[in-house]
């Protein structure tokens, strides 16, 4: 199926996100290609929205990690806001190659739940 650029404008959820340094996720931003860092122990963490937050109930959020050409071993992880009400805190393994992947179900606005991943 395809878009076209007014679907895009009314729900931005359809695009893809490129994220290359640290950053807080808006609740739409569920589609997310990560540029992990090029320098050997760099590290960034991205920010999921607030668990409680209406929109975000019941959504689907997937990580996807690309590397730049000049990538040496950086890693970029995943993590609430320390907001989850039931359970601990969610912290993704570190993602540190091209094609690692995180995906993640905000259940009931009450937990962020990992559904898949693969970090290397």
């Amino acid at each position: 199926m395809t878009t076209s650029g007014r679907d895009k404008a009314i729900d931005p959820a359809s695009e893809t996100v490129l994220i290359s340094a640290a950053a807080t996720l808006e609740p739409w931003q569920r589609d997310v290609t990560v540029l992990l860092p090029d320098g050997v122990g760099d590290a960034y963490t991205i920010t999921l929205p607030s668990v409680g937050d209406n929109q975000c109930k019941d959504a689907v959020f997937t990580f996807r990690a690309i590397e730049s050409a000049t990538f040496s071993n950086g890693t970029v992880t995943i993590s609430d806001q320390d907001d989850t009400i039931r359970s601990g805190d969610y912290n993704s393994d570190p993602m540190t190659a091209a094609l690692d992947f995180v995906v993640l179900l905000n259940a009931g606005n009450v937990i962020w739940v990992e559904l898949d991943e693969l970090t290397t």
